[in-house]
């Protein structure tokens, strides 16, 4: 969870590998279309109900009691966890009123990119919905002799949530969201993927792009010209 050192001999594959394998070890929880809680989160939001005043990181984080949050339900180990919250203007993805905030949730940062969940916070109904990721690929394994896999997609499936790889940039003024997820420091190679908000029918990203550069055939190109991934 925390910030490291840039990476250089460790390969970008590996340790993303690596952190999801960690990630995955949280547990279970719908993170899906239809964006399903445990009941602990779901009573919590009951209990607690619309958030008043400001919108802050507290107030998302105990709304989403006992769900795994980057894989970690232990308040001690969530106290670490980074989140950006970016208010959504009505009518974006379908948002109805006002209220709506996505949180950009920090789960690793290592060295050139990090690991990241997103959720949808509806302050006038206390409601915090992990968003899927359409087109989520399950995530690589740790095993170290496993057949290296070529990324396809920055958005992987762990543990029942689906997690964003990269620096993502969310635009809330038009619900786009852009990632891309390094294959080497140099970002020479990896996947590239495009979003847009969908908060209704179900809370989710829906792809409008993903593009992927082999690791074999490096490119200079930017990843918004690399060829669309197969």
């Amino acid at each position: 969870m925390g910030r490291g050192a840039p990476l250089s001999a460790l390969s970008v594959l590996s340790a993303l590998s690596a952190l999801s394998a960690l990630s995955a070890c949280g547990g279970g929880g719908a993170a899906r279309e239809g964006a399903e809680l445990n009941p602990e989160a779901r009573a919590a939001q009951e209990r607690l109900g619309p958030i008043l005043g400001e919108v802050t990181r507290e107030k998302l984080l105990d709304r989403l009691a006992g769900y795994p949050l980057c894989g970690l339900t232990d308040p001690a180990q969530r106290a670490n966890l980074r989140v950006t919250l970016s208010p959504v203007p009505a009518g974006v993805g379908g948002a109805e009123g006002e209220g709506w905030h996505v949180a950009e949730v920090e789960c690793f940062f290592f060295g050139v990119q990090g690991l990241y969940q997103l959720v949808a916070l509806h302050a006038p109904t206390g409601r915090a919905l992990p968003l899927a990721l359409e087109g989520a690929a399950p995530a690589p394994s740790a095993d170290p002799s496993a057949p290296a896999q070529e990324l396809r997609t920055p958005a992987t499936s762990s543990g029942g949530r689906d997690e964003l790889c990269g620096a993502p940039r969310f635009d809330a003024a038009t619900g786009a969201l852009v990632s891309v997820c390094k294959g080497n420091p140099e970002g020479s190679c990896g996947a590239y993927g495009a979003y847009a908000l969908e908060l209704s029918p179900a809370p989710r990203f829906r792809v409008q792009a993903l593009r992927a550069q082999p690791c074999a055939t490096p490119s200079l190109a930017a990843p918004e010209e690399w060829p669309p991934a197969r």
